[in-house]
């Protein structure tokens, strides 16, 4: 037996059917086509924060790695300012030794010098 054929408005039924589906599948797809174009607009930004994120992140590295050395130089800038200070305070002992000479040096000559009597 052949299969019974379909009427005309089953026909059309099912092609009024069809196009439903397929303009929902349409409108599916431009919904999904806008929603990957924003989010190759949001890995595009992404992208672009993480490589400026790892650029300030090298450049931290960097400042740490130059920061690491400052007590390194902090302690031996201080060392050499503690023997500075230790000179300058040997030189300010010697100039006030030096000082106290010249004061009895003038003392001394400005002392009246007594000088022998001729006839003694």
């Amino acid at each position: 037996m052949a299969p019974d054929p379909l009427s005309q408005a089953q026909l059309n039924g099912r092609i009024a059917d069809l196009e439903r589906e397929n303009q929902i599948l349409r409108d599916t797809n431009r919904t999904l086509c806008d929603r990957v174009e924003e989010l190759k607009r949001r890995e595009e930004h992404l992208a672009e924060r993480v490589r400026k994120l790892r650029f300030a992140n090298d450049q931290q590295k960097r400042q740490i790695d130059v920061l690491a050395l400052a007590p390194l130089e902090r302690d031996r800038y201080k060392a050499q300012a503690e023997v500075l200070a230790a000179k300058v305070s040997s030189l300010e002992k010697e100039l006030t030794a030096l000082k106290v000479r010249l004061n009895q040096l003038a003392t001394m000559s400005a002392l009246p010098t007594t000088h022998p009597a001729v006839g003694e």
